[in-house]
């Protein structure tokens, strides 16, 4: 599914091919798990140099041997996140069509769960800095979700005339509700609430429920939606 997310183009003022020597022994890896704990715990806007330091075990400077600004491991945590949720679980095994279609949306969900911090930092957070476009547009591209919808087009499970975009926003928009609220951590039976929200989202679909209703005007959701599209 294609979700369209912060973009821009990074840019570092460390000269190409000249890392600053480290010498404290403390690892680029080292540095992220700490960040995204900290994110985890606190937010972006909370999180500092000094804490993620302190976090490591090392003092300050020695974060800029590897990155040169807080925005910078952000980044670098984004795109950690992209590579992950790229390679999180990308089909299941049936030849159901519609089964197909909505694994791509529930594998959104699944992803919320198992990597709450990443999900947040891609899919929540238009705080925290953006990641590498290339990467972006490549994982976040819907490819792969507009063949699931193409296919069941064609075998007239989702009725002709459906807005493929269209479509996409409802079921996006439906799931997405349910893992923000997953996140929140206040949600009972949040896994069943997820399930039937985007089961009653695809049979609106499949009933062609969204061809019987004149076109929505845009609304601030359905505007976050097709930024964030996955």
């Amino acid at each position: 599914m294609a979700v369209g997310v912060k973009s821009s183009r990074r840019k570092s003022r460390l000269a190409p091919g000249r890392p600053r020597r480290d010498t404290s022994g403390v690892s680029r890896s080292t540095i992220l798990e700490a960040a995204r704990a900290l994110y985890g715990a606190s937010g972006y806007t909370s999180v500092t140099m000094l804490e993620i330091a302190k976090k490591v075990g090392c003092r300050s400077p020695s974060l800029y041997h590897h990155f040169e600004s807080r925005q910078d491991i952000f980044r670098a945590l984004v795109d950690r996140g992209l590579r992950l949720y790229e390679h999180y679980r990308p089909s299941i095994d049936s030849a159901d069509p519609l089964a197909q279609l909505r694994w791509r949306f529930w594998r959104y969900y699944e992803f919320s769960k198992a990597h709450p911090e990443y999900f947040a930092l891609i899919f929540v957070d238009l705080a925290s800095p953006p990641g590498d476009e290339a990467l972006l547009r490549r994982v976040l591209s819907g490819a792969e979700t507009r063949r699931r919808f193409k296919a069941c087009l064609d075998l007239g499970v989702i009725p002709s005339g459906s807005n493929p975009a269209q479509v996409v926003k409802v079921l996006w928009c439906a799931i997405h509700g349910a893992a923000v609220m997953g996140l929140r951590g206040r949600t009972p039976g949040k896994d069943d609430l997820a399930n039937w929200t985007l089961d009653l989202a695809i049979d609106g679909v499949c009933s062609g429920l969204l061809l019987k209703r004149p076109q929505p005007r845009p609304s601030a959701l359905v505007a976050f939606a097709g930024r964030r599209q996955r």
